[in-house]
């Protein structure tokens, strides 16, 4: 199917992403895989799908995402909330929603956002959140929505 733009692969049993699984999807750019059981997706698993713009791994079983997405130049939404996360996933310079909310994530650093001017939408709510380090929002002066609710916030 080398035409196909959108592939819906929620609501399955899918447990593991293999590399290049996706390679023969050239012009994909809606990928659902929420609603399975993934516990780990690399950066070879979306090897040739530098048109992706829109990712959703929400309730899933994810505890890291290291760096898959460094490639993904036209990432412009990504959800991974309903994880088990315990940092965020290091943003691309692309991206303008990401959802993370209902995870495990306890604190936030610059490191995670440094690549996130273009971001508007941030929700980071129902975690564990305790503390964020000084000068986080201000690596996103596009953000107009953020959602810390649900956190452990004391001041």
């Amino acid at each position: 199917f080398p035409k196909l733009y959108y592939l819906q692969l929620s609501e399955n049993a899918i447990s593991y992403v293999p590399d290049h699984c996706f390679s023969d999807l050239p012009l994909l750019r809606k990928l659902d895989l929420s609603d399975n059981s993934i516990k780990n997706i690399t950066e070879t698993s979306l090897r040739r799908t530098e048109q992706l713009e829109t990712l959703y791994l929400q309730q899933n079983s994810l505890r890291h995402l290291v760096l898959p997405f460094r490639h993904l130049h036209s990432l412009h939404e990504l959800d991974v909330s309903g994880n088990k996360l315990t940092e965020p996933p290091h943003c691309t310079s692309s991206l303008l929603l990401l959802y993370i909310s209902d995870n495990e994530i306890s604190s936030l650093y610059t490191r995670h956002f440094k690549s996130a001017e273009r971001l508007k939408d941030l929700d980071l709510s129902h975690n564990k959140i305790q503390w964020i380090e000084e000068g986080v929002l201000s690596s996103m002066p596009e953000l107009d929505r953020l959602h810390l609710e649900g956190n452990e916030i004391s001041s």
